[in-house]
């Protein structure tokens, strides 16, 4: 046992008459969170889980001489953790009182414990890093589209609102790009929903060549995207928009030996000092209605209401 690691068991004689023995059936609760804790426990036998809050995984799991409850019991504070039985077990329990008597009569014992707690300690911290780390990663998945590696629909009810309200504290400005492409669903029908995906791909590839680094895309929904230019005027976003929709009509997207082509329209609105993002939204989606009712493969900037 990892407490009385080179402990004079003499010296702890009277301490230990005052400890009992306890079993425990497989599944039996031992700790549960927020119940306080008066007791140390020592696997004799058997193995405990140790779970943070659903019985799912267990995030550690406790075998022969390892300790629970040290840490409520030295800090008086409430469990933390639920402990259940993962077999039949086998433990020595130990008091709050008979603790610290065993403390105080081996200097041993008390630095024995020590390591406990800064193993402990330590592999907590490991978890919380690594968890830390798994929610970054899931956030970032789930604010990017999984097909293009843009933004997502997600993200951009997320930021949006707060970017045009940064924008209209700072009196600044941005344009905002929709686009859609033109006939996907017959494009789909033609060549399959796999030549579509690939298709979406690609133009998520071609839009990034013509990103600033301030500057975002994201997938709004299906065959529609929108692209926030940074600090860019409307007349100067419809150049670039222009420069993007030619480039896009130049694609030659080589799928199963076939050559592909797809077009795309474009709507273009600014931002100004009272709109709220749904209103920004609609002179977009207003503009890019009129390029597919001008033939579509065009771009049209919104006049501002």
């Amino acid at each position: 046992m990892h407490l009385f690691e080179q402990v004079s068991m003499e010296t702890l004689e009277r301490q230990l008459e005052h400890c009992e023995k306890v079993n425990l059936a497989t599944n039996e609760i031992l700790l549960k969170p927020e119940y306080k804790n008066t007791s140390l426990f020592i696997i004799l036998s058997g193995t405990l889980n140790v779970y943070l809050d659903e019985v799912e995984l267990p995030i550690t799991t406790l075998t022969v001489g390892d300790c629970a409850g040290e840490l409520s019991i030295l800090s008086d504070i409430n469990v933390s953790a639920l402990v259940i039985a993962a077999e039949p077990c086998h433990l020595l329990k130990i008091n709050q009182e008979t603790l610290w008597s065993m403390i105080n009569a081996s200097h041993i014992l008390a630095k024995n414990l020590l390591f406990i707690l800064s193993r402990r300690i330590h592999n907590d911290n490991s978890r919380l890093l690594e968890y830390i780390k798994l929610q970054k990663k899931f956030k970032k998945f789930a604010l990017l589209d999984a097909l293009t590696g843009l933004h997502n629909r997600h993200w951009l009810n997320d930021v949006l609102p707060r970017q045009i309200l940064r924008h209209q504290k700072n009196q600044a400005y941005f344009s905002l790009l929709m686009i859609d492409i033109d006939h996907f669903k017959e494009f789909n029908d033609t060549h399959g929903h796999l030549a579509g995906d690939f298709a979406l791909s690609t133009l998520a590839d071609t839009f990034r060549k013509h990103l600033r680094p301030l500057d975002h895309a994201a997938r709004f929904g299906g065959e529609e995207f929108i692209i926030i230019f940074e600090a860019i005027r409307a007349k100067e976003a419809f150049l670039i928009a222009e420069r993007l929709r030619k480039d896009v009509k130049k694609l030659e997207m080589t799928y199963e030996d076939k050559i592909l082509n797809i077009t795309i329209s474009i709507g273009i609105a600014e931002s100004n000092s009272y709109q709220t993002m749904n209103e920004l939204l609609k002179i977009a989606d207003k503009a890019l209605y009129q390029a597919k009712e001008n033939g579509r493969d065009c771009t049209v900037l919104a006049t501002q209401e």
